[in-house]
């Protein structure tokens, strides 16, 4: 995954481990991600991995923990 820095990305992603992060809105950034991937194939498959053991560890069950605790503890500015 290449994703930027205003998703949830940063909560799940580590750059260069399971995923990576950019700039949102910088086509250099993504440009340069990409290019990056296409020097370096092998580092797809790595990350791949790393990304399916870091969804084995957070099952969907506790993502909805996470999202109902966010929308309980939310107060509006």
């Amino acid at each position: 995954v290449i994703t930027t820095d205003r998703t949830a990305g940063p909560d799940l992603i580590d750059h260069d481990a399971n995923g990576w992060l950019i700039d949102a809105g910088s086509t250099d950034a993504l440009r340069a991600a990409i290019d990056h991937l296409l020097e370096r194939p092998g580092r797809i498959a790595d990350a791949g991995r790393a990304a399916l053991e870091t969804a084995r560890q957070r099952p969907w069950t506790a993502y909805g923990r996470a999202l109902a605790n966010a929308i309980q503890t939310y107060q509006p500015a």
